[in-house]
């Protein structure tokens, strides 16, 4: 199941984003010392921003309505909106959890009047590049930002 987040879920959610980003901390040997800026170690402050800001929050629950999922959804521009701090625990990964929310996404920007949804992934991140693709997105190329140590991919899926 997935359901609205609440104020007072962001500190587990936080706990997700930090469990779930760090396989991609450990694949890109990133730290706190040298990327303190990584989604792996978001301040909570950053997380209520987006919540204050506006900005859509989602979990996906177990059968025990357990948190094992999150994301957020927000305008990018116009009729482009943007999937943030998607994330899925390790142990709940290959359950159908992840293709559930990116699937409500989609849905979202469909009923939103959205044109297009901007996934960001790790450009070295094949897995996470390919499952985007699995769930209807393309590659759109890449941008360098000087405070990460990889180079950041733009997946996008356009609704048609």
């Amino acid at each position: 199941m997935i359901r609205k987040v609440n104020r007072e879920d962001l500190p587990q959610c936080l706990e997700i984003i930090h469990k779930s980003y760090e396989t991609e901390a450990s694949m890109f040997g990133v730290t706190k010392m040298n990327c303190p800026n990584h989604t792996s170690f978001m301040p909570i402050e950053k997380l209520e921003s987006f919540y204050n800001w506006g900005f859509e929050m989602y979990a996906a629950t177990d059968e025990n309505d357990t948190m094992v999922g999150f994301f957020s959804l927000s305008l990018k521009e116009k009729d482009i909106y943007e999937v943030k701090c998607f994330s899925v625990l390790p142990f709940y990964r290959r359950k159908g959890y992840g293709t559930q929310m990116v699937e409500l996404a989609k849905s979202r920007v469909c009923e939103l009047g959205g044109k297009k949804l901007i996934a960001s992934v790790a450009d070295g991140g094949q897995i996470e590049k390919r499952w985007y693709e699995k769930n209807g997105f393309n590659y759109a190329g890449a941008s360098i930002h000087p405070h990460l140590p990889f180079a950041i991919g733009f997946m996008e899926w356009i609704n048609e």
